[in-house]
């Protein structure tokens, strides 16, 4: 999209939205028989996780790409000239190899600040392939939620990517490093 970078991210109402379940037969039938509320159980955790990550990721990559120079509010007068706004949040649960698998897909836009119109509008999706089993998932729902918020930082940052960038930005997977660190590959 290639704006600039005095940007203000703005999270409107709940964006999170509804959970989207995928079957698949044998992958989920151990996780299903042992807890047979797994997706609302699922959707609680996630829907207990902050928004605001994503917003915080957004900005951090913001800050990193203008050298570490984030925009005051003396450098971008009164307003900001660029308002990031997320419609919406959809999360999508599937099962691979007895782990959960999720996808994030933010619909986003950007604005003019002064009111001028919609300078943009788009989809940012990323997946994510838990590297702990649904047995484990469930049984530490602080850590699924806290790995749910390092999720969304990272599609933050993807989508100040995106912001920035003059071509599109193919591709969105995460993944768990052995440090617990969660990473964009």
């Amino acid at each position: 999209m290639g704006v600039g970078l005095g940007v203000l991210a703005v999270l409107t109402g709940n964006p999170v939205g509804a959970l989207y379940v995928a079957e698949n037969g044998a992958q989920c039938a151990a996780g299903s028989v042992s807890h047979p509320n797994a997706p609302a159980d699922f959707q609680a955790i996630y829907r207990s996780a902050s928004a605001q990550s994503l917003a915080q990721g957004m900005e951090r990559e913001l800050d990193a790409l203008s050298g570490g120079c984030a925009p005051t509010e003396a450098s971008l007068g009164p307003k900001p000239d660029t308002i990031v706004e997320v419609a919406s949040i959809s999360v999508g649960l599937d099962c691979a190899y007895e782990n959960w698998t999720y996808g994030i897909a933010v619909t986003w836009r950007v604005k003019r600040a002064d009111g001028g119109g919609i300078l943009a509008e788009t989809r940012t999706a990323c997946g994510f392939v838990a590297n702990r089993g649904v047995d484990d998932w469930l049984a530490h729902p602080e850590e699924g939620r806290a790995e749910f918020e390092q999720v969304l930082g990272l599609i933050g940052k993807r989508m100040a990517d995106e912001l920035t960038a003059d071509h599109k930005i193919k591709g969105c997977v995460a993944s768990r490093l052995k440090s617990g660190e969660v990473v964009l590959e």
